[in-house]
């Protein structure tokens, strides 16, 4: 079996994806949000999108992660498309603002897709509270979101 390939024949998730965007455009009826738009961008890079608010800055990323359908264009992720992205596990998207529940503790919010879908965990999930350790969060397990930073609650997410 090869190891160095992933579902949909995406590589290990050690490697970045290259990002291909060709006349990407979103209309929301007779407004338009995002005019065509053609894009480039090579694994290993580092993009900021920068503009206005309402420019469609978050409109292109929830398009490129097939959260929401183009009006016109394709956009692929190593030549597949986002929902063959997401399905692989190589595509996400950290929300400008934390959904946090503010009555649950760090370590009980970073297990909430666990708990809500427990009937569907595999059993090679990985561990919330390791993960929270890792990002700098592992003495923070019983604080709820309020005594988090704002970049402490992003972590979370």
């Amino acid at each position: 079996m090869d190891t160095t390939r992933l579902a949909a024949g995406f590589p290990t998730l050690n490697r970045v994806s290259r990002i291909v965007v060709r006349g990407l455009a979103k209309s929301y009826g007779d407004l338009p949000v995002l005019e065509p738009l053609d894009l480039d961008i090579e694994a290993g890079s580092f993009v900021s999108l920068i503009g206005p608010s309402g420019c469609g800055k978050t409109t292109l990323v929830r398009l490129a992660a097939g959260l929401e359908p183009a009006s016109a264009g394709v956009v692929t992720l190593d030549g597949h498309p986002p929902a063959v992205a997401r399905a692989a596990k190589r595509v996400a998207m950290v929300p400008q603002q934390p959904g946090l529940l503010p009555w649950r503790t760090v370590e009980a919010n970073a297990r909430l897709l666990l708990d809500v879908r427990r009937s569907a965990n595999p059993t090679d999930a990985a561990d919330p509270v390791a993960l929270l350790h890792e990002v700098g969060l592992g003495s923070f397990l019983q604080a709820h979101p309020h005594e988090l930073s704002g970049g402490m609650q992003q972590r979370d997410r």
